[in-house]
């Protein structure tokens, strides 16, 4: 779905990617790694927000849409227009963000200003959004980084009722291995930078049968920690 050939990218005297192969296939695919190893990097060359790098990154023109670690929600427009104004005109479906925002519980909010929301209600608006406009993959960079864990079980609960409804592709960025063990059917985990190598974790686990103090939890933890931990890069 999407290939990145000889990709590298620096920041001055600073390469944090360099000669790096990577194909990210359909489904959840998380990039997990430590602050600073290049994980949202890699997210804004994929996304094309930063197009100042080496290599090539084939996305076959796939429609993205991204949610940010910041909810970037207009203070002066209700919910439904936030949603609303990043949508072309003609993709204006109310049913649909009915749907959505029913999904993530939020539909009766969406008469409502940021101002009288919760932090978990604004995170759940942010990522409605990212499912709403009309992309063949969803772009996460850290998008529960601010939920305490008891919110971010739930608004990850239902993403992946929402993910299998709608058969969408997602891309998450986080540094938080209970995060990607829930959400992702592969794990790429980057290390140090400048990342030219990493690790690959498939889960064949169902989501609704993951569950957090399961053997098979607890073997996918200790082998995430084993890698990071070690002296080798693979």
């Amino acid at each position: 779905m999407i290939r990145i050939s000889n990709l590298t990218k620096s920041f001055g005297a600073h390469t944090v990617l360099k000669s790096l192969n990577l194909h990210i296939g359909f489904g959840t695919t998380v990039l997990l790694g430590p602050s600073g190893s290049g994980k949202t990097t890699l997210l804004r060359l994929i996304a094309g927000l930063d197009k100042n790098y080496q290599g090539e990154i084939d996305s076959e023109k796939m429609r993205m849409s991204i949610v940010f670690q910041e909810d970037r929600l207009l203070p002066w427009k209700t919910l439904r227009h936030n949603i609303e104004f990043i949508l072309p005109r003609d993709k204006v479906n109310q049913e649909r963000i009915n749907h959505i925002t029913e999904s993530l519980k939020i539909q009766a909010l969406l008469d409502s200003k940021p101002f009288k929301l919760s932090g978990g209600q604004k995170r759940r608006c942010a990522i409605a959004r990212g499912f709403i406009y009309p992309s063949d993959i969803v772009l996460m960079d850290e998008p529960f980084s601010s939920l305490d864990l008891y919110l971010k079980l739930k608004i990850i609960a239902d993403i992946n009722i929402l993910l299998e409804k709608e058969k969408r592709n997602l891309l998450l960025v986080t540094h938080d291995i209970t995060e990607a063990l829930l959400l992702a059917d592969e794990i790429i985990i980057f290390k140090q930078t400048p990342v030219t190598e990493f690790q690959t974790l498939k889960l064949d686990l169902p989501k609704n049968e993951r569950m957090l103090q399961s053997s098979v939890f607890t073997e996918w933890e200790r082998r995430i920690y084993e890698y990071l931990l070690s002296d080798k890069e693979s």
